[in-house]
């Protein structure tokens, strides 16, 4: 995204050097290593989080030039295939295999460059005027 080198170090160094400590009793009660960087409610977690989201969304625009891409038939129009908001992202596409499989490679590319995973247990599929076999 072209941000000078140094800002690049601060932001790793907020993510490689955070520290927790517990309240107990009203009181905090020693230092320990984060083990896996920055967690929900860090100051600098909705920045880094619009950041990380900006990546996704090259990828979907990339992947929605594509003429094997189809578009959900009330998002063609204006070319829509994802909305980001808050900590939610919503993607569209009518339901054909080859746009669903692209859908696909661009999450897996996501999670190779950012080691950034879809919880799928937060997940949901929303899925109409499809055959059973097709759903399958």
């Amino acid at each position: 995204m072209g941000f000078p080198k140094i800002v690049i170090d601060w932001i790793m160094v907020c993510v490689t050097s955070c520290q927790f400590s517990i309240n107990v009793n009203g009181e905090l009660a020693g230092y320990f290593q984060g083990g896996r960087g920055l967690r929900q409610g860090d100051p600098i977690s909705p920045y880094l989080f619009v950041l990380c989201m900006e990546i996704l969304s090259g990828l979907f625009c990339k992947m929605s030039a594509n003429q094997i891409f189809k578009f959900h038939w009330r998002c063609k129009k204006d070319k829509i295939s994802h909305l980001c908001f808050a900590n939610n992202l919503m993607i569209f596409s009518k339901g054909d295999v080859n746009s669903i499989h692209m859908i696909r490679n661009v999450l897996i590319e996501f999670q190779d460059l950012l080691r950034l995973y879809p919880n799928l247990n937060k997940s949901d599929i929303f899925l109409s005027g499809l055959l059973s076999a097709e759903r399958e």
